[in-house]
């Protein structure tokens, strides 16, 4: 079963790491795999997201749980 608790904090460095600690330390290795993949691809693998700042992504996941970024990645295009 999926945490669905902890969620991102992009307010600063410091609450980014630690809202990812809490994160990591609810996901089996499959989902920290998925979870891993998910962001990867909002970064890199999505032309959509290849034109954004850091900013602009961290933006986008804020305050979202592993599952939903796992969801938004795996969404298509226009559904975001």
């Amino acid at each position: 079963m999926w945490a669905a608790d902890p969620r991102i904090d992009t307010s600063s460095d410091e609450a980014l790491r630690k809202s990812l600690a809490q994160i990591d330390a609810e996901l089996t290795p499959a989902q920290r795999e998925q979870f891993i993949a998910a962001v990867i691809q909002l970064d890199l693998a999505n032309p959509r997201f290849r034109n954004m700042t850091i900013d602009q992504i961290m933006q986008l996941i804020n305050g979202k749980t592993a599952v939903e970024i796992i969801e938004f990645a795996n969404a298509p295009a226009e559904s975001r």
